[in-house]
């Protein structure tokens, strides 16, 4: 029996490595031909791709070059060449097999597109399954997932194939390639800095020393929340370390003065994002200004991205709005629906000290 189960086990890995002698074998016959015609891994319904022949002729690449010509399914396309390779944008728009002719030659392609509306399922899946288990890893995971598999499927695996290539896609390519994007990179190493950080503040009692300075300032409830506020306007140079900081710090204050965690959370996220995208030296500005470098190249105009940042800051009306929308609702007292509701629970959720100072002037919606 113990034999058997080595003979099974070499059996198996006998035909796994032969599949992938096939494929390498598969991939080597099409290097060999004289055009190859390739199309897109991922192809959208409706969204322009690009679809690239590639001469490994010369001959045939000379002979191109005196008729340069490109029919798609009968209709003449634009297209671009560099060295050896013609690219062309093409819109895929239902599956079938398109045709593509040049220098008298015909090569036929089965496209599947994607439906346009199946894009909006991954980000969906993730949130629905965030909400529902309270887990965001799993969630994200199970959305990416759900989006290789998709991938793979209108490649023309069948589903159940296509779930296990999705599952080693997630891996071996997405998560890989996140991993070896530089920016991706600074913001989990700046995050997990910014989060030792505060773990070793707090353990060494220098968060209970901030916030026994912060108690002699922080004597009510709107003061509580106007010093909330005013932390997440002091840390400006990033929306992250913002919201560790701030959010730790602040809890246990808020906690004494009663003020409900709903509310915390709502005062650090609408101070840390506004104030980091208007703030002149912040990590989001060096990303904003590489947008903003991208798009006057692209058009081709001629101005410093910084400057143009600092004109923007002009029709900045949301992260302004936002963060004066914070005062306003504290000074007044205002909270509404769903929000009102967490803070009478969070002021009655043990005796007051002074009832006339924890009172909340609150409109329900």
């Amino acid at each position: 029996m113990k034999h058997s189960k080595y003979f099974n086990m070499a059996k198996g890995y006998s035909h796994f490595i032969l599949f992938f002698l096939l494929i390498n074998a598969s991939f080597q016959i099409r290097a060999s031909e004289d055009i190859i015609v390739e199309k897109p891994e991922i192809v959208i319904s409706g969204i322009e791709a690009e679809l690239r022949i590639i001469f490994n002729n010369d001959s045939l690449l000379a002979e191109f070059q005196h008729n340069p010509i490109v029919y798609v399914n009968n209709k003449h396309q634009e297209f671009t060449v560099s060295d050896n390779i013609v690219s062309l944008n093409f819109t895929f728009s239902e599956n079938r097999d398109y045709s593509i002719s040049v220098i008298g030659q015909k090569y036929l392609i089965n496209v599947n597109p994607i439906p346009l509306w199946l894009s909006i399922l991954p980000p969906l899946i993730a949130i629905l399954i965030a909400l529902t288990f309270r887990e965001v890893f799993t969630a994200l995971l199970i959305g990416i997932l759900f989006g290789a598999a998709a991938i793979f499927y209108y490649q023309g695996s069948s589903f159940f194939i296509s779930i296990f290539q999705g599952m080693f896609a997630v891996v071996d390519t997405y998560i890989l390639y996140a991993l070896n994007n530089t920016a991706h990179l600074s913001i989990i190493i700046f995050s997990m800095l910014i989060g030792a950080m505060v773990n070793l503040i707090s353990t060494n009692g220098g968060m209970q020393g901030v916030v026994r300075f912060l108690s002699k300032y922080a004597k009510t409830p709107r003061s509580g929340q106007f010093i909330t506020w005013l932390l997440g306007i002091a840390i400006f140079f990033d929306d992250y370390a913002n919201t560790l900081v701030v959010g730790n710090t602040m809890r246990p204050v808020c906690d004494r003065l009663k003020i409900s965690r709903e509310k915390l959370s709502y005062i650090v996220d609408s101070t840390a994002a506004p104030v980091a995208a208007i703030a002149f030296v912040t990590t989001w500005i060096g990303a904003e200004i590489s947008y903003i470098e991208d798009g006057l190249r692209t058009i081709g105009l001629d101005e410093s991205p910084y400057h143009v940042f600092i004109n923007s800051l002009a029709y900045s009306f949301y992260p302004v709005l936002a963060l004066l929308f914070i005062v306003l609702l504290i000074w007044q007292k205002r909270d509404f629906g769903p929000m009102y509701k967490a803070e009478v629970k969070a002021r009655n959720s043990t005796s007051n000290n002074n009832e006339d100072q924890n009172k909340i002037t609150a409109k329900n919606s």
